[in-house]
């Protein structure tokens, strides 16, 4: 809206996470950065001040203060606070009114004597009086509590201090809290935007402004992820997977009950209806079943509701969908539904139809395992898919997909997308999904030929071809000349007109402008990399920017913004927007690195240059191809020089500290391996990465040495059964059982990961793709690793780092070498022992944990190219 001053999450416990003053300053121009300082958590009277300061400054530029606050960790608490169950705000404003009063007695007891007031009063009666206007009119949002709780739990950072019963009593606890003022439900905006917001200005008293329905989507001073308005409408989503256990942890929760009573929601269909019929006390303290329509309160006189004959277009909805919307007087109740759709179903013994809706509906209200099933029945029923029209099995396969992907079985709809891959070739949404899929179960070849197959059907499609060259440096059917010459060919399509970006005008000893460009910017191989590098820079050499293009901001992403000089949120930018903003920033050099992996979304952009000089390091193993890009960042053991220059369009760099840097984690000191009597083989490389001929080598190893064993571990990924399965069945044809074969098939923290890698006696890289950043963790428990030395930088990473280190003797150069060296060393066990504290040494003694000396190379090599 014109003329509003919007602050996002804020509230005088949340300052070190949104702070107030910078929000003011960067998304309004309301002060300069000079002014901006660091709000303690909880120091109220910093807090006050700080808005009351901004509220006067909005006032005189004739701006409404709207302050999107967070009072509902009042009541549930975690992760900043105890539950007060009191909003703060409440406690804000008493002791604001009070210190106004108290400073008023003041003045009026210094007028008597004709004295002025101190200059160290803490604030000003003008600006109480501003304060206390912008804190008076308030209006609550709230959402259905099913869904705010299954969100709220998948949060990480509440994982440790979960107590379900409390949340629920803070849920009850808000929900009565807001009956007090008007509030808006989540989903009746949904169903009616205009109207919705046309209410809460009337609450907050200020104009409606119907222009916001052409802005809305490049907004962003707002927090929370962009990625939740790339969607291009704004339209109910239907809720996450819901396990049944959840549902019968709430038959007999009577502050879920009340809460949904409060805030007018109905009693979701899985506690309702004859399924649960048996289940005395749902809902009610007396024992009774209570009907749904009991569960439907009375609106309350506080409620902003949507008025359905004020509903106003929603931007990219059909007419015929605006039309259906229309028809009903509120939102509709999925759970009704439900109830009506598996009456449906029954009455029509299943058809292919009925089977479709009543699996949409369960999916609306997050029963999507039991969708799931009911497609798959449909789908495997005697008469099968194959005798339905095309679109009806298309719609089948679609919805079947959907759930499964809902589900977090996506890995399931893998034959399912093949059927439709043959039933509609050209269909590109499956075909890309497919590709993905199969690369992550290690079908890297099948999944090439996928995007080749898309590729055929629009040889623009930016993803499809990014994959495409990167799952070809997974394989090991193409020559490093044939990946590099796909490199070129493709890559055609991303190169765009050369603008030209003058280099700015430097003094002598002025900084050098760096910028890194990427996506990974937080708990990545790349920003667990990138991070210690960045901590290191000399910040009196070099301004330091990052433009994070990520939706996904962690811990990480705190730190490298505290590192650098300037941290920009790009992701959901038009690529307009971010070229705009780079150039404005008028670096002398921007390091980008993403290159082709993420779809390759801002290669197009680089290719008409953003900086006087780009270079492309640490993120993709190969080429951009693009001729804007100046520059690659290696080393000559990565990329041996006058082996691989033909391969790359960028000017190889070979820096002489190494290709990378990185700071152990502090926890690996205290990792010891625990080894067992018979030796235990380790691979924990990306399953892409784990070519047939590795496959191979590693059932040769076994066979040779028969007493020993072979652990995979890759995050969650090898509780995949199909992926079990395909392992299982390739060791076996070569000659080597199924026992013998080890599988972590779930994520494990960070400790329990090093003491897996700690506790192998060796362990097998990837080939013809190596690894990198399990290399490293790998080494930083002294763990030795076999590696088969490739041509180029991606078939050479972990080779690179022994290399360097001085250990060439855990280099192949082909896989029977590389099956030979494995043999002999689980030959010595004894040997073994000593040869990992000579890795340990090495490694943590080395090039490889000096980011400090990789970033003061970084820096000469910068100041070089803009000289």
């Amino acid at each position: 809206m014109e003329n509003v001053c919007l602050l996002s999450e804020i509230s005088p416990g949340g300052t070190d996470r949104f702070n107030p003053l910078w929000q003011a300053a960067h998304w309004h121009g309301l002060m300069e950065q000079a002014e901006v300082q660091k709000i303690p958590p909880g120091n109220k009277k910093l807090f006050r001040s700080a808005m009351n300061l901004i509220a006067q400054r909005a006032s005189d530029r004739g701006m409404t203060l709207v302050v999107r606050d967070w009072s509902h960790v009042d009541w549930i608490g975690f992760p900043f606070t105890q539950p007060t169950m009191k909003s703060a705000w409440d406690t804000f404003s008493s002791s604001a009114r009070a210190a106004s009063e108290e400073l008023a007695d003041q003045e009026k007891d210094l007028n008597r004597g004709n004295q002025r007031v101190p200059p160290d009063c803490a604030f000003d009666k003008k600006e109480c009086l501003v304060g206390n206007e912008w804190w008076m009119a308030r209006c609550a949002t709230v959402r259905h509590p099913v869904d705010q709780f299954l969100v709220s739990k998948r949060m990480e950072a509440l994982g440790a201090v979960w107590d379900d019963g409390l949340i629920w009593r803070g849920m009850r606890a808000f929900a009565e809290h807001v009956q007090a003022m008007p509030w808006v439900r989540y989903e009746d905006f949904l169903h009616c935007p205009g109207t919705a917001l046309r209410k809460i200005c009337d609450v907050l008293g200020f104009p409606y402004d119907d222009r916001w329905r052409q802005r809305w989507q490049s907004y962003d001073k707002i927090t929370g992820a962009a990625a939740k308005r790339e969607r291009g409408v704004i339209a109910p989503k239907p809720r996450e997977a819901v396990d049944p256990e959840f549902w019968k942890s709430l038959r007999h929760n009577d502050d879920f009950f009340a809460t949904l009573e409060l805030l007018g929601y109905p009693t979701p269909e899985p506690l309702r209806g004859r399924w649960y019929a048996g289940a005395a006390g749902i809902g009610s303290p007396s024992g009774a079943i209570v009907a749904p329509s009991q569960r439907l309160p009375a609106t309350c006189s506080k409620a902003i509701q949507a008025d359905s004959a004020s509903v106003q277009p929603i931007l990219g909805e059909s007419q015929s969908a605006r039309t259906s919307r229309v028809r009903s007087d509120r939102p509709t109740d999925w759970d009704e539904a439900v109830v009506q759709a598996r009456q449906a179903f029954e009455e029509s013994s299943g058809d292919v139809e009925s089977t479709l809706r009543l699996a949409e509906a369960l999916g609306w209200i997050g029963q999507v395992d039991e969708a799931a099933d009911l497609l798959l029945k449909r789908m495997n029923a005697s008469k099968g898919v194959s005798q339905h029209p095309a679109a009806i099995s298309v719609r089948l396969f679609s919805a079947t997909c959907d759930m499964l992907d809902r589900g977090e079985r996506k890995y399931e709809s893998i034959p399912i997308r093949r059927r439709w891959a043959q039933v509609d070739p050209r269909h590109q949404g499956n075909l890309f999904q497919l590709s993905i899929l199969l690369a992550g179960v290690g079908e890297t070849d099948e999944s090439i030929s996928y995007c080749r197959q898309l590729l055929r059907t629009d040889a623009r499609h930016t993803g499809a071809a990014a994959n495409y060259l990167l799952y070809m440096n997974y394989s090991d059917r193409y020559s490093a000349a044939e990946i590099s010459n796909e490199h070129f060919r493709i890559g055609m399509h991303f190169t765009q007109p050369s603008d030209a970006v003058p280099t700015r005008p430097r003094m002598a000893a002025e900084r050098v402008r760096v910028g890194y460009l990427g996506s990974d910017f937080y708990t990545h191989p790349v920003g667990k990399i990138i991070l210690p590098i960045l901590q290191s820079h000399d910040r009196q050499r070099c301004e330091i920017n990052v433009y994070h293009d990520g939706k996904i901001s962690d811990a990480t992403t705190h730190e490298i913004n505290e590192s650098v000089d300037y941290f920009t949120n790009v992701h959901g930018w038009s690529g307009d927007r971010l070229s705009e903003s780079v150039r404005k920033d008028e670096l002398d050099v921007l390091v980008d690195l993403g290159g082709y992996t993420g779809g390759a979304n801002r290669l197009k952009l680089l290719a008409r240059r953003l900086a006087p000089v780009q270079a492309s390091f640490l993120g993709y193993p190969h080429t951009s191809a693009i001729p804007a890009m100046d520059y690659r960042l290696t080393d000559r053991f990565a990329d041996p020089p006058g082996l691989t220059d033909h391969l790359y369009g960028e000017q190889l760099v070979w820096l002489e500290h190494a290709h990378l840097a990185w700071r152990p984690y502090e926890i690996a000191q205290d990792i010891s391996p625990v080894l067992g009597k018979q030796p235990v083989l380790g691979v924990f490389n990306n399953v892409a990465k784990i070519s047939p001929a590795a496959i191979a080598a590693y059932a040769q190893i076994l066979k040779r040495v028969p007493q020993a064993s072979i652990l995979f571990k890759y995050g969650d990924r090898f509780g995949v059964s199909i992926l079990r399965d395909r392992y299982r069945q390739a060791f076996a044809a070569h000659g080597v059982p199924p026992h013998r074969l080890q599988f972590r098939t779930r994520a494990e923290t960070l400790q329990e990961h090093l003491q897996t890698m700690a506790n192998v006696d060796l362990a097998l890289d990837a080939f013809p793709y190596q690894g990198t950043m399990t290399s490293l963790e790998c080494l930083c428990v002294g763990t030795p690793i076999i590696s088969c030395c490739g041509d180029y930088y991606a078939h050479r990473a972990t080779s690179a780092m022994f290399i360097r280190m001085g250990l060439q003797e855990l280099v192949a150069d082909d896989s029977d070498e590389y099956v030979e060296i494995a043999v002999e060393l689980l030959h010595d066990r004894e040997g073994l022992k000593g040869l990992r504290a000579e890795v340990w040494n090495r490694f943590h003694h080395g090039a490889l944990t000096n980011p400090h000396g990789l970033a003061g190379e970084l820096e000469s090599t910068f100041a070089g190219w803009v000289r």
